[in-house]
């Protein structure tokens, strides 16, 4: 009876700080949560003394237990109605069909894409205790302001104007950054603030290492929008490009031989290896609008095995080593869109993991669409590769301008990478100032950095399709190399306007069509065709004065028509080269 008529006090009490909790006609939910805190403390200090007897019953146990689970299940629902539908399970939750996905005419199936739409709940930095002077560390006083939002279903952080200091951001599921128009977040030149290390990826090869500065890791549902500026404040971290050399070569032979990616754990000064600005590992639905990011440790923004990807109205701007704008690796279902970048490496690039370990890892990057897009510094503006080990397929660019870029369009992998990069189209470009090739399809890619390849495995470029491009300036016009046993298949070049001061050359390439062309070079000939197989030159504008107009040479050269009554004047053969590999039309 003692026994009995204890089990129903206990009950009691945990109703009683229930109904403290329910009653408490609050609507603030950081109040409801400070309010069910103190309750609990309260609660603790109380009947610290009491325990459950060891002999009470199993079923008296469970009783205890799912009673006090009633009763506070109960008891939230007051505070559930406030919410707005913020713990409607996930697959119940509205999504918002995005219209710019609707008009896409892509020449690949691409899947509509929903984004999420958050809850109406607004949780401000500045009353988690965030200090506006640019110089007090907030990362505490953010990480309380996302968990609580994410506690009450998600929602909007918001980080007003002014400047604030902070380490590294952990975004979470159904959370939106919001930085207002006249923010910025400088974020931490204290390397040890990015430890404790997280999984990553460093230039296609997985490990552990100091945490990017803003980070997500399985989540769905995030976002960072808004007219404000992330200032990653890089230049802390640059000098250590001078001694990573060591670290990679470490890290690569780890991923060759396939050590548990958990045993690759850097994070260290002395090692130097880098950590990316932005970064989300195997997340869905993520949305990037509207802000301004400058100046990270190295790659800016840097979507890892993730999906549904918008990233809208950015403007990206970067100095230092490695510090590319955009990198694509090994995700799916982007839209890049009226985005403006202004970089000091490849301003969007796509990726998809490292010789072996990318291979093993097996995750292509498919179905990219990038326009409207205006490009000034970078080393490529929009480039693939070269760690493309795990495929790239099914990208589309159009309506993008390059100005200044070093190079324009740009594919590039080298022999030992493996991997295939195929349906590939570019339309509707605009360059003008480019130091080096418009258009570069490359698969003997070298650096003086590059860590050789320890496979034979040769990548597979193939299904290139280029159509309205201009270029009103550049040193080299087109350059495609292939590999001797690996040629890049079916090119096209439509309706092509270029002036350069070299020439466009062509090595080891099979099916390639030009047609309506017009493209004047100060070099001599126009076209440097070696081992090409089945090439249609067509409608191609030169001045008459160029002659020869196309140099053949190699003897795998063959099956090369001219179209629209070229005379076999202007072609000159290689000696190895037999006249029948080479048939006019309409002479």
């Amino acid at each position: 009876m003692q026994k009995n008529r204890r089990l129903a006090w206990i009950i009691a009490r945990i109703a009683d700080f229930a109904r403290q909790v329910r009653g408490s006609g609050t609507r603030s939910i950081r109040q409801m949560i400070g309010r069910a805190a103190l309750c609990i403390q309260s609660f603790r200090k109380r009947f610290s003394h009491f325990r459950l007897p060891h002999k009470m019953s199993e079923q008296k146990r469970t009783l205890v237990i799912l009673v006090a689970i009633l009763v506070i299940t109960l008891s939230s629902i007051r505070v559930r109605d406030s919410l707005k539908r913020a713990d409607i399970p996930e697959a119940e939750r509205p999504l918002a069909f995005s219209q710019e996905w609707e008009t896409l005419s892509l020449p690949f199936a691409m899947p509509p894409v929903q984004l999420f739409i958050f809850p109406d709940r607004t949780c401000s930095i500045d009353q988690y205790g965030a200090i506006n002077d640019g110089e007090t560390s907030n990362t505490q006083a953010i990480a309380i302001a996302i968990d609580d939002c994410a506690r009450q279903g998600g929602g909007t952080v918001a980080i007003p104007a002014g400047k604030w200091l902070t380490g590294p951001i952990r975004l979470q599921s159904n959370i939106r950054l919001d930085i207002a128009e006249g923010a910025e977040v400088l974020f931490s030149q204290t390397f040890s603030d990015y430890l404790p290390v997280v999984f990553s990826r460093y230039e296609g090869m997985e490990y552990y290492n100091y945490s990017p500065l803003i980070y997500a890791r399985d989540c769905h549902d995030i976002a960072i929008t808004g007219k404000g500026t992330l200032n990653g404040r890089g230049e802390a971290w640059w000098s250590w490009q001078k001694r990573q050399l060591a670290a990679v070569k470490k890290l690569y032979r780890m991923s060759d031989i396939n050590i548990p990616t958990e045993e690759r754990v850097f994070g260290t000064e002395a090692a130097g290896l880098r950590p990316s600005f932005v970064q989300f590992v195997n997340c869905t639905r993520i949305e990037l609008t509207g802000f301004t990011i400058k100046n990270g440790p190295m790659w800016t923004i840097h979507p890892i095995y993730s999906d549904t990807i918008l990233i809208q109205g950015v403007t990206v701007t970067t100095e230092g080593p490695n510090n590319d704008g955009i990198v694509i690796d090994s995700s799916r279902n982007a839209l890049i869109e009226n985005v403006r970048l202004d970089t000091s490496d490849d301003a969007i690039v796509i990726k998809s993991g490292l010789d072996r370990g990318g291979q093993r890892v097996g995750k292509p990057s498919e179905n990219i669409v990038i326009r409207d897009c205006s490009i000034g510094r970078g080393n490529s503006g929009i480039a693939i590769g070269s760690e493309m080990s795990g495929d790239v397929r099914n990208v589309f660019v159009s309506r993008c301008d390059f100005d200044g870029t070093k190079r324009g369009l740009r594919v590039k992998s080298a022999p030992g990478r493996g991997g295939i990069v195929e349906n590939v189209w570019a339309e509707d470009i605009a360059m003008k100032n480019i130091q080096a090739e418009a258009i570069q399809i490359d698969a003997s890619y070298d650096s003086k950095n590059l860590i050789r390849p320890t496979t034979a495995n040769l990548p597979l470029f193939r299904n290139f399709f280029f159509k309205d491009i201009e270029c009103l300036q550049a040193d080299t016009a087109i350059s495609i190399i292939g590999a001797t046993n690996s040629p890049i298949q079916n090119l096209s070049f439509k309706n092509i306007r270029m002036r350069s001061e070299r020439s466009i050359v062509l090595q080891d390439v099979n099916g390639i069509r030009f047609e309506n062309a017009d493209i004047q070079t100060r070099q001599r000939p126009l076209i440097s065709a070696s081992n090409v197989q089945n090439a249609v030159f067509s409608a191609l504008e030169h001045p008459p004065t160029y002659r020869p107009f196309v140099l053949i040479e190699g003897s795998r050269s063959s099956d090369i028509r001219f179209r629209s009554g070229y005379p076999a004047k202007a072609v000159r053969l290689g000696r190895e080269v037999d006249r029948a590999t080479v048939s006019y039309a309409g002479e």
